[in-house]
């Protein structure tokens, strides 16, 4: 919902600062007065091309609107990559050359993504093409979220996507088969030089450290064989000395705890020492050299770097190179019978694909009767007795989308045409503003945008009709935030919050009504067709009702 619209320095505009509430908020005003310049000041703040002029040319106008999301709306933002979680504020800097900066929460966006935004904020109804509603593509959606069909629509998605991979995966096996065919002679000289050695087993780093040591046998033998000398086995060797140093600290340890602490790190080191000694003697002891066993791992090591420099790939890349090779010669040793595997789980895709299609169809036709007639009887409340709204499910078993098999649209009929006209082709302000008003009442639950704005609502109607109008604009604003302008009494009675619009001195002026205000501009709204008293009067019931 919109919470606040803050406007300055625009024509009649200078600072002006509106706050709405939750529920139901009026606005009224005479002729002239500014309502109009107000919505156009909104839908130019979400993205809208409408003109408009600045108070004072040499400096920037500025329109902030801050809103409230649901949770429901913070997901759908998701999808535009906007992340937010309770509010939402939007500020347009216009500058006197007419170019404007945009930001959403203090980061500059694009017009583009302003107005994706502006379309989950608020539906505008009468002369103006913004909302959701007059868009075919969301007249499945709506269907969709009155059946409740997020779960298996969900599942469908999922499969039609597996059928189109599938599918894609198909195709390219078809393309491929002709090209398998005329290398196989090189797929199978490939794939018995690569099997000359069992590649997946190799230890690479191992193998280079062995081929080194064999390689290096005598002169690693020797360096051991003297490191063992100076270590222990030599006539004077580390550990000798050692035991000496140990013995001379031994003889003064009691006589200083220095020197005893540092008695103790020899006895350390000589352990480390010690250590040392056996790590290398277990390690010469398995040192081995044999002249056969060398020239095969030499062999192995020149091959397998002959290989990587032929095919361009490391070992890894090899192994992966075999099995694309092994995959292949699979697929041209039994062609018919790899495109009969394929082709049978692209039928069983599209044998799912279609079940689960009937059962969103079904789900579908059966919500959609009821929402007609619910509709439809809104209507007549309404005083359109002679239109009727008629939703066309056309179901086309081979025209799969991710949607499912149906293609919805929303239509209006009349006596005059019975088969009726798409919902967006309905020319009167004040008609299309009921029908989506009584529309809006059905799906009040199911309509993740908040906030209803409607202008000529109360075009062509008066008395009784005018009443029922707002009747249901207040039973949907236990639900929606409802913003309407209006000239008729009977729907600014109802409102729980209203604001006057009015220009003096050249300025638009908005004001939020106390009690006793509203009953003077409810009187203003009867007309002067009764005595200011008896106006007053029938306000002050009016307001009671």
């Amino acid at each position: 919902m919109i919470r606040e619209l803050i406007i300055e320095n625009l024509l009649f505009f200078e600072d002006t600062k509106i706050e709405f509430n939750k529920g139901f908020n009026v606005i009224t005003g005479e002729t002239g007065a500014g309502k109009t310049v107000l919505v156009n000041t909104l839908l130019n703040l979400v993205g809208e091309k409408i003109d408009i002029s600045l108070r004072k040319k040499n400096r920037n106008a500025t329109i902030t609107g801050i809103f409230e999301i649901s949770d429901e709306i913070a997901e759908e933002l998701k999808n535009i990559d906007i992340y937010a979680e309770d509010e939402l504020v939007i500020r347009k800097v216009i500058k006197p050359n007419q170019r404007s900066s945009i930001y959403l929460n203090d980061s500059v966006i694009s017009s583009s993504t302003l107005k994706k935004i502006g379309t989950l904020l608020f539906d505008l109804h009468g002369q103006y093409d913004h909302q959701l509603l007059l868009k075919k593509q969301n007249h499945i959606k709506i269907i969709d979220r009155i059946a409740e069909n997020e779960e298996i629509l969900s599942e469908f998605i999922t499969r039609y996507r597996d059928y189109n991979e599938q599918s894609k995966k198909l195709r390219m096996l078809k393309e491929q088969l002709e090209s398998f065919m005329k290398e196989r002679e090189f797929y199978e000289y490939t794939l018995k030089e690569l099997e000359q050695i069992d590649i997946e087993n190799i230890d690479e780093e191992k193998m280079k450290d062995e081929l080194s040591e064999m390689e290096n046998f005598e002169r690693i033998k020797e360096k051991i064989e003297y490191s063992l000398k100076i270590l222990n086995e030599g006539e004077i060797n580390i550990n000798s000395l050692l035991s000496e140093l140990k013995k001379t600290l031994k003889d003064v340890s009691n006589k200083s705890s220095k020197i005893s602490k540092i008695a103790e790190n020899v006895d350390l080191i000589i352990d480390n020492v010690s250590e040392l000694y056996n790590e290398l003697y277990s390690y010469g002891e398995t040192l081995f050299y044999d002249a056969n066993e060398l020239e095969n791992l030499r062999n192995k090591y020149n091959k397998i770097e002959n290989l990587k420099r032929k095919y361009n790939r490391d070992l890894n890349g090899l192994i992966l190179f075999k099995e694309e090779i092994v995959s292949k010669l699979k697929i041209v040793s039994d062609p018919e019978g790899e495109l009969k595997i394929q082709e049978n789980l692209l039928i069983d895709l599209k044998k799912q694909l279609e079940e689960l299609a009937l059962i969103l169809h079904k789900r579908r036709e059966s919500v959609s009767k009821k929402f007609e007639e619910y509709v439809n009887e809104s209507f007549k409340k309404l005083n359109m007795k002679d239109i009727n709204l008629k939703i066309k499910i056309f179901f086309s078993p081979d025209n799969f989308s991710e949607m499912g098999n149906d293609d919805v649209e929303f239509f209006i009929s009349n006596r005059f045409n019975e088969e009726g006209e798409p919902l967006k082709k309905i020319a009167s302000g004040g008609e299309i503003s009921r029908v989506m008003l009584s529309i809006k009442d059905y799906l009040r639950k199911n309509d993740p945008v908040m906030t209803m704005i409607f202008d000529e609502i109360d075009v062509g109607i008066s008395g009784d009709t005018a009443f029922k109008v707002a009747e249901l604009m207040k039973n949907i604003s236990k639900y929606k935030q409802i913003i309407t302008i209006t000239h008729l009494p009977q729907i600014a009675a109802k409102a729980d919050n209203h604001i006057l619009v009015s220009k003096e001195n050249k300025n638009i002026v908005v004001k939020e009504l106390n009690e006793n205000e509203r009953v003077e501009e409810i009187a203003r709204l009867l007309g002067s067709s009764e005595s200011y008293e008896t106006a007053l009067k029938h306000a002050k019931a009016l307001l009671k009702k």
